[in-house]
């Protein structure tokens, strides 16, 4: 007997059940189910009784199905897919796609509940010589999945694994000094207008030298001045803007900052050609093309955050107010006085030599 087409979603056993009579004139379903062929009997000769019967049992496993799913605790792997489409469709950065790449390949398979002892510890050894930092944003960061999914019910809150963060690193301070800071501004200039480069490393060098100067002038960060745009480059007004549209402001903030005097004819010949699109242009091998750069010419340990902590260090030392400094970097006030007012020339000096203010002292 024909039945209806069934709908590919279905479960295996009701898309290819078929009711056929056996040689005794009884009523079977005919089905497969995990590649397997199988029989059910319906216990009756009637035609009528056996599509009642049918019907019945299709019923009884979807009935059965949908009680498994709402059961069912979703994988590591799936919850970070619905967090990253969620917070994605909000304006949010993509960073948090590359920080779940290692989490989703050793953790996806697993439930949030099976992540028990010492999971966090299996989970480092699968990953020397990644350094204390790095796990730290990783866990950060499934905490974040993982806590997001327990606010929209997608699994008990009481699944959730214990968190044991690795300890935070020490505070990264290098920076340029004044007359390295000139120095590694000229070595850029002088590697963007290299000519015996073929012609796509030149192109790195130009990105290079384009990122070099813009970090070192204006202190934004590597994500910012990648995703930077000719079209919020006013060389009119004198004026970068490295907000976004439409992107959620996060406590990273981007901001617009004024066009400094010596970055502004580095930007004036890079958009003679008449620019489209990103500032850098493909970013895709900037990264390489800076280390290549930082260490043909010497300072490995320069990184894209030296650029900035260089900026605001010299800032603060030029007694550049606390306030602006935190205008310009998009950083809040209380992480500016905690991190650069010690470099500022007058700090605590006053309470220092405050003997010199005293009058009639005793010898």
């Amino acid at each position: 007997m024909a039945t209806r087409p069934h709908d590919p979603n279905e479960p295996s056993a009701i898309r290819t059940s078929k009711l056929k009579t056996n040689a005794q004139g009884y009523w079977e379903v005919h089905y497969s189910e995990k590649g397997r062929s199988k029989r059910q009997s319906c216990l009756t000769r009637d035609a009528n009784e056996a599509k009642r019967w049918l019907k019945d049992w299709h019923d009884e496993i979807r009935l059965t199905l949908a009680r498994a799913q709402q059961t069912r605790i979703p994988t590591i792997e799936e919850l970070c897919r619905g967090y990253l489409e969620y917070i994605e469709a909000r304006g949010r950065t993509k960073s948090n796609r590359y920080v779940l790449v290692p989490v989703r390949r050793e953790l996806g398979f697993y439930t949030p509940d099976e992540l028990v002892d010492d999971w966090q510890q299996e989970y480092h050894d699968k990953r020397p010589g990644i350094s204390t930092g790095t796990l730290r944003r990783e866990m950060n960061t499934l905490q974040a999945v993982l806590n997001w999914a327990a606010k929209k019910k997608l699994f008990d809150r009481n699944a959730m694994p214990e968190f044991e963060m690795p300890p935070s690193g020490a505070a990264r301070t290098a920076h340029l000094e004044r007359d390295q800071e000139q120095w590694f501004w000229d070595q850029a200039i002088a590697w963007g207008h290299r000519g015996d480069l073929p012609q796509q490393s030149r192109e790195a060098a130009q990105r290079v030298m384009l990122f070099v100067t813009i970090a070192l002038a204006t202190s934004a960060r590597r994500g910012a001045i990648y995703q930077l745009t000719w079209d919020r480059v006013d060389l009119v007004h004198k004026i970068i803007d490295f907000r976004v549209p439409g992107q959620r402001v996060s406590r990273k903030r981007k901001v617009a900052v004024p066009i400094s005097d010596r970055l502004f004819p580095v930007l004036q010949e890079a958009a003679a050609g008449g620019p489209r699109g990103r500032v850098l242009g493909d970013i895709t091998c900037i990264r390489r093309a800076f280390v290549a750069f930082t260490e043909t010419i010497g300072v490995p340990w320069v990184t894209p955050h030296v650029l900035r902590h260089t900026w605001a260090t010299l800032a603060s030392r030029n007694g550049v107010p606390e306030v602006e400094i935190a205008a310009v970097m998009g950083d809040t006030l209380k992480t500016v006085h905690d991190n650069y007012v010690h470099y500022r020339p007058d700090y605590l000096r006053a309470s220092i030599n405050h003997h010199a203010t005293q009058t009639g002292a005793s010898p």
